[in-house]
């Protein structure tokens, strides 16, 4: 079927971008009321509508300015086995990764919500203030290795202090 989505809730549809504010903007959990074209004939729908809430949705309600590590460009909190999206990790301790800081910090680009980060330079980190203050102590040009688990795979993030 090629259907062209002509309103969606009496508001008229000009390309993507207008069909996918439309639907932002729509309640959830209300039907939307979508007219197309199809062929030759104008047919109104009536489309439910569901909020789906992926859970790292949930760790950005987390974010709190305390739990700011600059050096990494992200917010982190101490790991708790109830967080969302850590229920398979491998090993139950670390800081966990809520969302990144807003800038053109290098080091965030290579972090995602949700990652969990198990040691630095090869020793384990166990909260954010144990990470925050292992970062403060390195100088510019020291050298960083973090090892970090993203959905039970554990990789690492080197990169030089700037």
């Amino acid at each position: 079927m090629q259907d062209v989505v002509l309103t969606v809730d009496t508001h008229p549809i000009v390309g993507l971008p207008g069909l996918t504010a439309a639907l932002y903007l729509h309640p959830p959990d209300e039907e939307l009321t979508v007219v197309v074209l199809r062929g030759s004939r104008t047919i109104s729908l009536s489309v439910p509508a569901i909020e789906h809430r992926d859970e790292m949705d949930q760790l950005a309600n987390l974010v709190d300015p305390r739990n700011r590590i600059g050096g990494l460009g992200i917010f982190a909190v101490d790991f708790k086995p109830q967080l969302p999206s850590v229920a398979d990790i491998r090993f139950h301790s670390g800081v966990v990764v809520v969302a990144l800081t807003p800038g053109p910090d290098t080091q965030s680009r290579s972090f995602q919500a949700g990652d969990v980060i198990h040691s630095l330079n090869n020793t384990p980190v166990k909260s954010v203030e144990q990470l925050r203050a292992a970062l403060h102590q390195l100088k510019a040009g020291d050298p960083v290795v973090l090892q970090v688990e993203r959905q039970g795979k554990l990789h690492y993030v080197a990169f030089d202090m700037e």
